[in-house]
């Protein structure tokens, strides 16, 4: 029966027992759950969205043909590219501004600093060969080529989080820094992977009991052996370092994709899961664990834990081809049979929101509590999930 027609609410004086709880409104998806309530104790239930119907859709650019987008850390601009173009546009400006025109080629990807200072551009060739350009600012009219300019044959590469430049690792697998003139500090051979945070590179090096986790400076000086994983030679190559920078914690995914944890203070690992693909560190409170097909959330997923851990979310028949938070909101966002979903920390209230086309780029990009970009076959839409403030509170 109906509790209250208005929310927030509180109820009290309820007995111990198992609660079906219910929210409604009309235009909206409504929200159901069982709530636990038990002698003694506040059952707290925070930030229930109700979602539209159909979300509030409107044409965030006109240009055709985006193959991919990255947003900077205030979340107030967006940057996106074309085979031959990049631009860059505030989440609530009208137009988007070219700032870079590629002659021959095509792009493929882009890197972006944490403010959009500075640009790291993948392009591919007539012949397919992956070239390097480096824009120093936003304005990218004569990017730097890497490739040309530090004489070095590379596959992959990261630009540093605090205004320094890039990270090179080569075909054969060293690894390099780049100074400020672009002359290179040679850092290690048999590189696997690498990460930067907090003025260090942490890199994974191929040795012969298997896979060595090491630290050094950007001048490749003060070098520091962390630990080494024995790893079959067929499992090396499943190996890749994440870090979370809010908890200054570094994760290791190893041989069979298990997954590590250590601080940087140079504690030992501490396996945490069996099975780990991909990591997210978006929002402040939980790291988002994509397997294969199932969501899983390591964080104190209920007021009364004690210490971090691990839990499943949900689980799926296919993987999810894209998984990532909801700004600000213990919410988590996937596409998974061409359809953006959504579905709550605690694994329930799994909600339909978008449709993509059957053929083309799908992507999506949260820009605040309930708005997201979604790229859907080369065009950028903007999404309006939920009221703004339809936030909602509840309490026993």
């Amino acid at each position: 029966r109906l509790k209250s027609n208005r929310a927030p609410f509180k109820l009290s004086y309820l007995l111990p027992g198992n609660y079906q709880v219910r929210v409604e409104k009309e235009g909206f998806k409504s929200w159901e759950k069982n709530l636990s309530i038990k002698s003694g104790l506040v059952a707290y239930e925070s930030e229930v969205i109700l979602y539209y119907n159909q979300p509030k859709e409107e044409l965030f650019s006109k240009i055709e043909g985006v193959g991919g987008l990255n947003i900077n850390k205030g979340k107030d601009k967006l940057l996106y590219f074309t085979d031959k173009e990049i631009f860059l546009k505030k989440i609530d400006s009208d137009q988007g501004e070219k700032i870079f025109e590629l002659v021959s080629g095509r792009i493929e990807k882009t890197e972006a600093a944490n403010d959009f200072s500075k640009l790291l551009i993948q392009t591919k060739d007539e012949a397919s060969k992956v070239i390097y350009l480096y824009c120093a600012n936003s304005n990218c009219q004569e990017p730097y080529n890497l490739n040309l300019g530090l004489n070095l044959n590379f596959d992959k590469a990261k630009l540093t989080n605090n205004d320094n430049y890039p990270l090179l690792l080569s075909v054969e697998g060293s690894l390099y820094a780049i100074k400020s003139d672009f002359s290179k500090n040679y850092i290690e051979a048999k590189v696997l992977d690498y990460v930067f945070f907090n003025g260090k590179i942490y890199y994974l090096t191929d040795e012969e009991e298997g896979v060595g986790i090491s630290s050094s400076d950007l001048e490749g000086k003060e070098k520091t052996k962390i630990s080494i994983q024995k790893a079959h030679t067929s499992q090396k190559n499943v190996f890749s370092l994440w870090v979370d920078e809010k908890k200054k914690r570094l994760y290791l995914i190893g041989e069979e994709e298990n997954l590590y944890q250590f601080d940087l203070k140079g504690e030992p690992l501490k396996k945490i899961e069996t099975k780990a693909e991909s990591l997210n560190f978006d929002n402040n409170n939980f790291l988002l664990i994509i397997s294969g097909s199932e969501l899983k959330v390591q964080g104190r997923v209920e007021i009364i834990d004690k210490e971090d851990s691990i839990r499943g979310v949900a689980r799926y028949s296919q993987d999810p081809l894209l998984a990532n938070w909801l700004w600000r909101t213990n919410h988590i966002l996937f596409i998974r049979d061409n359809i953006l979903k959504t579905v709550e920390l605690k694994g329930s209230n799994e909600t339909d929101l978008y449709s993509f086309q059957k053929e083309g780029v799908a992507d999506f990009i949260s820009i605040s509590k309930n708005e997201v970009i979604v790229l859907d076959k080369g065009s950028l839409k903007k999404l309006t999930l939920c009221e703004k403030g339809s936030l909602i509170d509840l309490w026993q």
